[in-house]
Formats: structure tokens, C-alpha cells, sequence
């Protein structure tokens, strides 16, 4: 006798229908088809298309569409988050795409007044999701700390050294 357990498969074959359903609804719109305004609190920017391109993050797990402004705000914290722009249909995209910037040397929101781009803006940072290429700068405040303390601050690592820099910078 055949039991099920002993073939998952078997289980899941009469529900392929609804997953492929499941699954392409999430690539689109899905509940949210007639969301034409902005889910940021008090936005009233216009996301629906073709007159204006929505933004969402998959790894919010909120599938509701913001303007850029409103996802840049949203994921100030989170820059590691992948997001996905649609302007037809969702594509992804990164965050340093649409200008986010991770400050360091400074508290929160406060913005440094002499800040230093991170070495032609070309920062890659592979944490436990995947690789990521983020914008940074660092304080150039005459008390900053090293550069690579406020990378540790921030709980970056530093793990390679450009070619003619010096290990400290």
C-alpha cells in the first residue's frame, strides 16, 4: 500500500493550479489592482501607472505600492532591502538606485556637513541574504572617528582594502 507521506509529491500535485495562481498574482498587483494613491502616511502621491511609477519591497512583506520618496523614508533603516519598481511590470532595483545613502558618523537623521563619498561610490556589502551595493559616507567632521570605526558602528564590517589605501582609512 502506497501511503502519501511517503510521497509528498503526490499531496501537492492536485494544488498546482492554485499555487501557479498564487504565485503569479504576487508578481503583479494582486489584491492591490486598484490602489492609485501613495500607502505612505499622508502621501497623496499618484501610484498607479502609466502616469507614475509604484514603488513595493518584497522583503517588507508588504506588497503595497509607494512613491520614491515614500520607500527611500520607509527603508532609511533597511538599506539592504531589495525593492521593485513597476513601471509596467515589477522589476527589481536597488535602493542606492533611487538615492538612499547610508550616513555614518552621525546619529539617526542628522546629515554631516562634510560628508565623504566611500571610494567612487562603489560599496558592496554581502550579508546573510546577498550581496548588495549600497551608497555610503562616511563623517568627514574634523572629531570624526576612522572610517573604519564608523563602518563597525554601523555593523559593517570592512573586509577588503582598496589597492594603495592605507588599512586605517
Amino acid at each position: 500500500m502506497h501511503l502519501h507521506q511517503d510521497n509528498p509529491l503526490a499531496m501537492w500535485v492536485p494544488y498546482i493550479d492554485v499555487y501557479v495562481d498564487k504565485l503569479l498574482r504576487l508578481e503583479g498587483r494582486g489584491d492591490l489592482i486598484s490602489q492609485s494613491q501613495c500607502a505612505g502616511l499622508g502621501c497623496e502621491a499618484v501610484v498607479e501607472p502609466p502616469s507614475f511609477q509604484g514603488f513595493r519591497c518584497p522583503d517588507c512583506q508588504d506588497f503595497h505600492l509607494f512613491c520614491e520618496r515614500c520607500i527611500i523614508v520607509n527603508h532609511s533603516a533597511l538599506p539592504f532591502y531589495r525593492v521593485q519598481v513597476m513601471p509596467s511590470s515589477f522589476v527589481n532595483t536597488t535602493l542606492k538606485a533611487l538615492g538612499l545613502c547610508i550616513q555614518l558618523g552621525h546619529p539617526d537623521t542628522n546629515i554631516c556637513p562634510l560628508p565623504q563619498t566611500a571610494f567612487h561610490d562603489e560599496f558592496i556589502v554581502i550579508n546573510s541574504d546577498g550581496i548588495h551595493e549600497v551608497s555610503v559616507k562616511y563623517c568627514g567632521c574634523q572629531q570624526s572617528l576612522p572610517k573604519y570605526t564608523q563602518l563597525l558602528r554601523a555593523h559593517i564590517r570592512k573586509n577588503t582594502f582598496a589597492p594603495g589605501h592605507p588599512r586605517k582609512n
